[in-house]
């Protein structure tokens, strides 16, 4: 049997950890600022891939449906630039932390990165 690469294991862990349970958050805001504030690589790194895949989800269902809220990430954008709005956003509103963190994605998204009008 061929082994499994590091990298897929480490995509399945986060899957797991990002699941949704029967209406269970598994990864709230306040979770998602405690890695992006961690010394740890690898909490900063899960940070940054659950931001990145958020958004990613995000973008297929607006393209699935169009309702979803709007934001327009400008073209040439680095994934270090959307944690960091994300990070930003999660700094200045402590109170929402306890909230679903792709939740909190979509909004700081939507405060950074305003569809235009």
């Amino acid at each position: 049997m061929a082994a499994i690469p590091a990298k897929v294991t480490l995509l399945g862990a986060v899957l797991l950890a990002c699941a949704n349970v029967g209406g269970q958050t598994f990864t709230d805001g306040n979770r998602l600022l405690e890695a992006m504030l961690s010394t740890s690589t690898e909490e900063q790194t899960w940070a940054l891939g659950y931001v990145i895949g958020t958004i990613d989800t995000l973008n297929n269902e607006r393209t699935l449906s169009p309702a979803t809220g709007c934001f327009a990430i400008p073209e040439g954008t680095k994934a270090g630039q959307l944690r960091d709005a994300v990070k930003l956003y999660l700094e200045q509103n402590p109170s929402g932390g306890q909230n679903m963190a792709a939740s909190l994605v979509a909004i700081a998204m939507q405060k950074a990165y305003p569809c235009k009008k």
